[in-house]
């Protein structure tokens, strides 16, 4: 109940600072910074260790810029921290929400949020949908894993209706259930789509979703575009993890992602935890500036992107992601160490007209498995085709072997691994 005032409290405050992070956003973000780490250094023992290592105090993190004092540190490191109760801060603890990570990287953490910054973090969540462009009175299609259990604050106000659709129910029922909802917003992981795009080209339908949100894969241009055709609807995507909720949101008008200042601050360094410049590719590393209870100072969270300094034509002033390319291990990896994109990968794939799925899997250095979910028939030459295409982009010597599967294995919340390497990129 509690919880439920504080969000629409916190909605009205997080317009606010849309409002004038575009004048101070610095200002902004260092005052919600400031706070989150004299609480860290103060009731932490996992961060206070970190700073008594360095010999600094709180005190000598004034603004953002300061925290490149701090070491990065990963999911396995917060894990540990977890397991020992070194990381949370017990005086915010009353009436906690956890969260628990997929997995997807192997290893699954529990995010425990304090009930204020769970309240701060969905308001933000709620303020990127209306920037791209959904209304209150919207009907959202939700693909997921499991009926939900509980429903939102704003559904019980009866605004953002949320109607799940079960992604592991077959493509009859989940069509039916579209054609039930008629929905005016798809909010799904872009491969749950993918099957549904044939299915819904192919037979007159009697729904027609305005905007599609695309969240927890990596959304190639390619499946972009196949989803846009068949659903007539303009794609975009959001940018979210279990550990910081809604970090970033692709705009409808510029096409790059504004990041929530006013939630998080992103750097992205390479791989030697260096600052790098504006338009190239590096590791994203987030410190989130509202979690008191279990805060994450200079997480590495395992993703890539491109930061860029351009000034968004829709006029909203922020911090922005130019792209995201993926996690570290979707990246393929050469004899040569020469590091390839998964959107160049999927790039190649997706052109074929006759591969519904796939996954791309690099098990060695120069072993690579392709699992494919025909669309028809899938002939030699398609085969053949398909090797010679991604023999331009492997190394010399590379071993491709192809399979055709039936299904197409997903994790518990319907997250696939559409490329994937198996290789260290520091072996």
């Amino acid at each position: 109940m509690y919880r439920d005032i504080l969000t629409p409290y916190y909605l009205l405050k997080v317009f606010k600072h849309q409002r004038y992070l575009g004048n101070e956003p610095k200002k902004a973000q260092n005052k919600l910074l400031c706070r989150l780490i004299a609480e860290a250094y103060q009731n932490s023992p996992f961060y206070r260790k970190i700073f008594d290592g360095i010999k600094l105090t709180s005190k000598d993190i004034k603004e953002t810029q300061d925290l490149k004092r701090l070491p990065v540190i990963n999911r396995r490191q917060v894990r540990e921290a977890l397991e020992q109760g070194s990381i949370l801060n017990r005086k915010y603890l009353k009436g906690s929400i956890c969260r628990s990570t997929s997995g997807s990287s192997g290893l699954p953490l529990t995010v425990v949020y304090d009930i204020k910054s769970y309240a701060y973090t969905d308001a933000i969540y709620v303020r990127s949908l209306l920037k791209q462009g959904v209304r209150i009175n919207d009907r959202i299609a939700y693909f997921w894993y499991e009926p939900f259990r509980k429903r939102s604050f704003w559904e019980k106000m009866g605004i953002f209706k949320k109607f799940e659709i079960i992604y592991t129910e077959n493509e009859k029922l989940q069509f039916s259930r579209l054609e039930k909802i008629k929905p005016s917003v798809i909010i799904s992981f872009p491969t749950l789509l993918l099957p549904l795009c044939e299915r819904i080209k192919n037979k007159k339908v009697s729904f027609k979703p305005r905007i599609i949100i695309t969240h927890g894969e990596l959304l190639t241009e390619d499946t972009r575009k196949r989803i846009e055709e068949a659903f007539n609807a303009c794609v975009v995507e959001q940018y979210d993890s279990n550990e910081f909720k809604t970090i970033a949101w692709q705009c409808t008008e510029g096409g790059n992602f504004h990041i929530n200042d006013d939630s998080v601050f992103i750097e992205t360094l390479n791989e030697n935890n260096e600052e790098i410049k504006e338009g190239e590719l590096g590791k994203i590393v987030i410190t989130g500036l509202s979690n008191i209870a279990m805060p994450l100072i200079r997480y590495s969270v395992g993703d890539y992107g491109i930061k860029t300094n351009e000034i968004c034509r829709c006029g909203i002033i922020s911090s922005m992601l130019k792209s995201i390319e993926g996690r570290g291990d979707d990246f393929i990896i050469t004899p040569e160490k020469e590091i390839i994109s998964p959107r160049r990968i999927g790039g190649i794939l997706e052109k074929f007209e006759s591969i519904r799925e796939y996954k791309f899997l690099q098990e060695e250095i120069t072993k690579f498995s392709l699992f494919i979910i025909p669309s028809g028939k899938f002939s030699n030459e398609d085969e053949m085709n398909i090797r010679e295409a991604l023999s331009n982009v492997l190394s010399k010597g590379a071993r491709l072997f192809i399979e055709k599967i039936q299904s197409m294995p997903r994790g518990k919340t319907g997250k696939i691994k559409a490329i994937e390497s198996r290789v260290s990129r520091y072996g």
